[in-house]
């Protein structure tokens, strides 16, 4: 009897050890019953429903993706807001959303221009439901994992849906704000510590097949891309800072779209721009090898810097060669309609000689400067069709570095 009872006390035991607050530190199943079913997700959603715990340590990549998962399947709600209130680990992706195409795939094949992955099926996106997400002072997302065989984003978000259709009200149904997106080796022991570089195959937040997006007064520190944009319309991203990434922001296809007060330090390459109708102000790069590559046309800038103090292919490459990745050959290929206003090109290398401040490729078109100053470019063009136009820009441009380089 005596035995018996014990067995049956140690049963409990185990059974009550096993139902506390201190979860499953792998998948911290830990959702508020109570608290869900009393939720108006009208009046914002926390991820602490669901067992987030955001000190930086515990793993929330299970409550935050359940949070989504919740959000998919509202009905009737137009807009949500997730509140963020401290640092989140995740072990692996958080997608917001629809997975609809593997990150890898697409960036791998999208020099293909298929069907199937330069196409929004806006019929299927319209009816999801608007999500923002924002975060207090100090507030961020930390993407403690790396993937050595694919890219993988920290944060997926696709298929938000149209802003041109008719029940949208507001150009940014979507808006990210004012949260960190930190990459492994960010956080020791849930300390802030310095980045040395940037981690392999991982993003910090991929937007691909969607419009209408905004982030705003966020950070991304640590990736291999910072912020991956494919087919993502109607976005504007501001008052970011990106640093230690080995790309800043690559865009493609991503039509109509502003980057405004944003800085990128200590990215090997800041802007990788291959989407039209793209319009750049205030933008500060430091200690960028490249700031930026414009792959399409209709790029504009206004009040850009751009300094470095390492060696670079150039600090401006505007178009392809050949043998480049994303070379398109013939009339599709061609980059024009380029123009910077006031920027200023400090490009000296780590020896303090003069670097290169501007490359033009073979697709390269013509570029227009109206004035600010540029460093003097040891670069020769790849094509004779190039031809650069300057307008009260301080810098010397030595031949020969484009068929025409016209002085005003």
């Amino acid at each position: 009897m005596i035995k018996n009872l014990i067995l049956i006390f140690a049963v409990l035991f185990f059974v009550s050890c096993n139902n506390n607050t201190t979860y499953n530190a792998t998948f911290p199943n830990g959702v508020d019953s109570a608290a869900l079913k009393m939720l108006d997700p009208k009046k914002g959603i926390y991820p602490e429903i669901w067992g987030a715990v955001g000190d930086g340590k515990r793993d929330n990549t299970w409550a935050l993706n359940e949070c989504s998962k919740y959000i998919a399947g509202l009905k009737g709600v137009r807009n949500v807001t997730i509140y963020l209130s401290g640092i989140y680990r995740i072990t692996d992706t958080w997608t917001i959303g629809t997975k609809f195409v593997d990150l890898e795939y697409a960036f791998q094949y999208i020099n293909f221009n298929t069907p199937t992955f330069s196409q929004v099926d806006y019929n299927l996106s319209r009816y999801k439901t608007n999500v923002s997400i924002v975060g207090t002072v100090g507030s961020g997302i930390y993407a403690d994992f790396d993937d050595s065989t694919k890219l993988k984003p920290a944060i997926l978000y696709t298929l938000q849906g149209d802003t041109r259709a008719s029940q949208s009200i507001e150009l940014y149904n979507t808006i990210f704000s004012n949260f960190g997106v930190y990459a492994k080796g960010y956080l020791q022991n849930g300390v802030p510590t310095r980045i040395s570089s940037y981690q392999n195959n991982v993003c910090g937040i991929a937007c691909l097949y969607n419009t209408g997006i905004k982030i705003s007064g966020c950070s991304i520190i640590g990736f291999k891309y910072g912020l991956i944009q494919n087919y993502s319309y109607f976005s504007k991203i501001e008052n970011v800072e990106i640093n230690k990434c080995d790309v800043g922001i690559f865009s493609y296809g991503s039509a109509s779209s502003k980057l405004e007060l944003v800085r990128f330090s200590n990215d090997k390459k800041a802007m990788e721009l291959r989407s039209s109708a793209v319009e750049l102000s205030t933008i500060y790069t430091t200690q960028c090898p490249i700031s930026i590559h414009v792959g399409a046309g209709l790029i504009t800038g206004t009040n850009l810097y751009f300094e470095s103090y390492n060696t670079g292919a150039a600090q401006i490459i505007i178009g392809d060669d050949p043998l480049d990745k994303y070379y398109l050959a013939g009339r599709n290929g061609i980059v024009d309609g380029t123009a910077f206003t006031n920027a200023i090109v400090v490009a000296n290398k780590a020896d303090g000689s003069g670097g290169n401040s501007i490359l033009m490729k073979e697709t390269a078109r013509k570029f227009i400067i109206f004035g600010g100053s540029l460093q003097s470019s040891n670069k020769v063009s790849t094509n004779p069709l190039n031809e650069i136009i300057t307008l009260g820009t301080l810098g010397t441009f030595p031949a020969p570095l484009c068929k025409k380089i016209q002085y005003q």
